[in-house]
């Protein structure tokens, strides 16, 4: 239904009960009798809005927050010199591309297939938890297929090119290790603060605990804010519902009324 459609309804529905006899008449183009369905669509309307733009939040905070905290957790608790930190970092880094980048072909290849099979398509829609969990499990072992690849290449790279890694690592890798341990942030911010961890392993290991946790904490609060909407949503829909659906009925009931007289 278009969002004209769902504002002439809505504006219809929403006149004043008091002075509905004078505005709903039976020869008043404007006005008809409603279905549920559309009844419904009106009342989801500005609640499946609300719903709608915490859904974008929560995949900002899923695409963008939670890759960015980890990987600065991952940078944060890795003991050593800032340069193991920021190896550390790397491969967090490597890590969520390659999730994201399976996620993006999986879902592009379900497209791709539910485009040209309505038996797919039509089950996605009626079995929406199903094809979620099913989802899930493909992106996992299509992640856990990449991440595997990724390892092999890299293995079967250094097996028959070994002089060439051995010439990245001299020219490219030892030269910037060097580089970010000799550095002003690791000589004035991360060995004192290593060394202060290692003189208080207690404030060490509840930092970095609460650091860890960091992460799934994020991740909860914003399923649990999803979820806290979404039963608002429903609520606030069944009230709109039951509410237009009373003031349509009443002007049913007034207009089989005018015919009457």
């Amino acid at each position: 239904m278009s969002n004209f459609k769902i504002n002439n309804i809505n504006n219809s529905l929403t006149v004043n009960h008091q002075n509905s006899s004078k505005n709903f008449k039976s020869g008043d183009s404007n006005h008809g009798k409603y279905t549920d369905r559309e009844l419904y669509e009106v009342a989801s309307f500005v609640p499946n809005k609300k719903l709608s733009n915490v859904a974008q939040n929560a995949v900002k905070t899923f695409l963008i927050a939670v890759p960015a905290i980890d990987i600065a957790v991952s940078a944060f608790t890795k003991k050593g010199a800032l340069a193991s930190k920021v190896k550390n970092a790397a491969v967090n880094s490597a890590f969520w591309a390659t999730a994201f980048a399976s996620a993006a072909a999986v879902f592009k290849t379900k497209k791709a297939v539910n485009k040209n099979s309505q038996l797919l398509d039509d089950f996605n829609k009626k079995h929406r938890v199903t094809s979620t969990f099913i989802d899930f499990a493909v992106v996992f072992a299509a992640f856990k297929g990449a991440i595997n690849g990724i390892n092999k290449i890299g293995s079967i790279v250094k097996e028959n090119l070994p002089e060439k890694t051995q010439i990245i690592s001299n020219k490219v890798v030892k030269p910037l290790k060097t580089f970010l341990n000799n550095s002003l942030v690791n000589n004035k911010l991360v060995q004192p603060l290593e060394n202060y961890f290692q003189k208080n392993p207690v404030v060490s290991k509840a930092i970095k605990t609460t650091a860890r946790l960091t992460v799934p904490t994020v991740m909860l609060a914003t399923i649990l804010r999803f979820a806290v909407e979404l039963n608002k949503r429903n609520e606030n829909v069944e009230n709109n519902f039951y509410i237009l659906k009373a003031i349509n009925q009443n002007y049913i009931r007034q207009t089989d009324e005018d015919k009457l007289v």
